[in-house]
This record gives C-alpha cells, structure tokens and sequence, in this order.
C-alpha cells in the first residue's frame, strides 16, 4: 500500500545542530580498511536528521584533503552524545566528535576532557504530517490541537478542535494514532520543547 504524507501547515521549532568535538585527531579506519600511511582519520556519528550534510561536506572536503578520512553513522542525536563520552562504549563505536539536536548538559559535558567544544553547523525546521486514507485536501493544526493530540485529549480526527480551523472540510470519524520517535532523538527533544512553549499543561505535567 503507497502511503502519502501531507505537511500540516503549521512549522515550528526551529533547529540548531551542534557539533560537538575534541581538539584532537586520531588515526581510525575510514570505513574502507586502513587509511594510507601518514593520513588522518577522524570517526563521528550522531543526529540523523545532519547526515546527508554532512555526508557531502566531508566528502567535499575528502576531495580536497585527500589524505583525511572523515566517517560519519547516521545513529542518533543520544547516541552520537553517547558514544563521544565514550563510557561503556564498544571501542569501535567511540567517535572524535559527534552530532547533536540538543546541546550537552553540563552533567554531560562533566564526563568529557576540557577540551570539548559545541559548534552550531545548521539549522532547519520540524513539520508534522498526517495520513489520511480517502480524505482529499489540506489539513489544518492550530495548536491547541496538535499540543492536544500528543497530550491525549484530542483523539479522534473530527474533534471540534480540529474541525474550527477546518471549516467547511468533511472531517473522518476515525481515531487518530500519533506515531512517534523512541530512541533518543533529536527531533523529539526540539518538538517537545515546543509543545512545553506553546501548552501549559504539557510544560507543567509532561
């Protein structure tokens, strides 16, 4: 089954992504075996969402610095903290520097060497998106309704909260599921950052 996802009109939560890195280099494998004699190989991993950037940006950079080797895995903004602080860390998944939505806590940064630096690298913005089977058109979320929906109190698609900035649409009496991150990301540190900016309840009891 081919399933459409639509982007809801509203945006929010403005991103920034940091890099966070150690004023080191080490000589690690590039993915690809052993780097040649005398290169410098540095390993990352981290937020996701930064991947295909910063993909391009290394491999850029490989082409004009052929005797660096810069690998970077796509595992998340928790565990790319994770693995920079190294501890109970398999010693191949410890990286030199890695990428995160969110930014260190001190508690964090506690576990690393003073040589830790937060670099902000870019930027970008979270959407949320729907998919509605056999309904035609753009949906519209206030927010009182999305900030509803996560919290439990708007549960069905035609909820007279959604149906205010819809009107005129023929909204299903289905029930809505939210789907939603598990891991340690950094997407849903910066959606529910917003959700605690914009609904007191959320911010109070969430």
């Amino acid at each position: 089954m081919k399933v459409q996802a639509k982007q809801v009109a509203y945006m929010f939560s403005i991103l920034l992504y940091g890099v966070i890195v150690t004023g080191c280099s080490s000589a690690l494998s590039s993915g690809d075996g052993q780097p040649p004699p005398g290169s410098v190989s540095l390993s990352g991993g981290g937020s996701t969402f930064s991947s295909v950037l910063f993909n391009r940006w290394f491999a850029v950079y490989h082409d004009n610095h052929p005797n660096t080797f810069i690998n970077y895995a796509s595992v998340s903004s928790g565990e790319g903290v994770r693995r920079f602080i190294g501890k109970d860390v398999a010693q191949q998944d410890k990286v030199d520097f890695g990428a995160s939505d969110a930014a260190m806590s001190d508690a964090e940064l506690a576990q690393t060497d003073n040589n830790t630096l937060m670099l902000p690298v870019t930027a970008g913005c979270l959407g949320l998106a729907y998919n509605l089977s056999g309904f035609h058109g753009d949906l519209k979320l206030s927010r009182q309704a999305y900030a509803g929906i996560f919290l439990g109190d708007v549960t069905n698609w035609n909820d007279p909260i959604i149906a205010r900035s819809n009107p005129d649409v023929k909204l299903p009496d289905l029930t809505i599921a939210p789907v939603v991150r598990l891991d340690s990301s950094g997407t849903t540190f910066a959606f529910t950052g917003n959700l605690a900016a914009i609904n007191d309840k959320w911010r109070n009891k969430v």
